[in-house]
């Protein structure tokens, strides 16, 4: 899936297309899963000549509130959830399987972030934070910015424990509408978030995928272990398009 406009490119890749064998088939690329690492850098590198950006970076996602800010790609990958850059030709990457990919551009600042958001991220608030980042680095406007809801896990699907409903109805009475006895809808949850933090609505884009019902994408649900697939953003040098 492709969204390539003439300042940035948004990607979200599938599970197809790639060399690594069952459980992980074939393009995972997550490096933490149990994979061949020799078949991770070959998928990462496919990826990375699709995009055209000098470099991909992922994240070390520990499902945190946790935002880097990055001018260059680092050496080993951030230990964070979400990461923010301004420099062209860098891609961001998150991995996910279910939980709720946030790709984020501002055209006028010409800033972008990634963000990964499962239950406790959601719950955290961490698209929030890294709008807040964005804000605090880039001098990013909510109003000003695009955001791509990438597929999760659907509210239908995603089945919870007393645990996370417990923490959930713990949390502000505008996400109250994501519960529903037992289930819980991530993608409204971030998309009540995005708007709360004066995110427009016509500029928020979901791709109604599910994760656990569309078998060409990765699902921790319905398959564990099992691959990562990736929510990628960059933004492209102004030479590009000027």
């Amino acid at each position: 899936m492709f969204d390539n406009q003439p300042s940035v490119i948004r990607v979200v890749t599938t599970r197809l297309g790639g060399v690594s064998l069952p459980p992980f088939d074939s393009l995972n690329l997550g490096a933490n899963v149990g994979d061949d690492p020799k078949a991770i850098s070959r998928n990462r590198a496919a990826i990375a000549d699709v995009l055209g950006a000098q470099s991909a970076v992922y994240m070390n996602q520990i499902h945190s509130d946790r935002v880097v800010a990055i001018d260059k790609a680092p050496q080993t990958p951030p230990e964070c959830d979400a990461i923010i850059t301004n420099a062209p030709n860098i891609a961001l990457a998150v991995l996910s399987a279910d939980c709720v990919p946030i790709l984020l551009f501002d055209a006028k600042t010409r800033a972008i972030g990634a963000a990964h958001a499962g239950w406790r991220g959601t719950a955290s608030m961490i698209v929030i934070k890294t709008i807040e980042a964005m804000r605090e680095a880039y001098g990013s406007n909510p109003s000003d910015l695009s955001a791509t809801i990438a597929p999760a896990i659907c509210g239908r699907c995603y089945k919870i424990g007393d645990e996370v409903a417990n923490a959930w109805r713990r949390l502000p009475p505008y996400l109250q509408p994501a519960l529903n006895g037992d289930r819980l809808d991530l993608p409204l949850a971030n998309r009540l978030q995005l708007t709360s933090v004066g995110v427009l609505e016509r500029n928020i884009e979901t791709i109604a995928k599910c994760t656990f019902e569309d078998e060409t994408l990765f699902s921790y649900r319905r398959a564990n272990p099992t691959g990562r697939f990736a929510s990628i953003i960059a933004l492209k040098s102004p030479k590009r398009y000027d």
